[in-house]
């Protein structure tokens, strides 16, 4: 998905700046994952910012920029 089909074909973006999205499993309600990304501002009705979070989040993740640090079972 581009970010021309996030952020719709007729909306203004002026400038960006940081935001902060708050992930969470939506069957384990004490996992979340906190990350910041740049996104249009001011805040645009028009643009779908979730649709945005995820597009920004999988980007980082796949350029690396995001890296995982370790990996462990969780105790049951």
């Amino acid at each position: 998905m581009s970010f021309q089909e996030i952020i719709g074909k007729n909306a203004k973006v002026s400038g960006q700046r940081w935001f902060r999205a708050t992930l969470m499993d939506s069957k384990v309600t004490d996992s979340t994952i906190v990350f910041e990304f740049k996104a249009p501002f001011p805040v645009n009705p028009d643009i779908d910012y979730k649709q945005w979070a995820i597009h920004a989040l999988l980007h980082a993740l796949n350029t690396g920029t995001i890296k995982i640090r370790d990996i462990e079972p969780v105790e049951e």
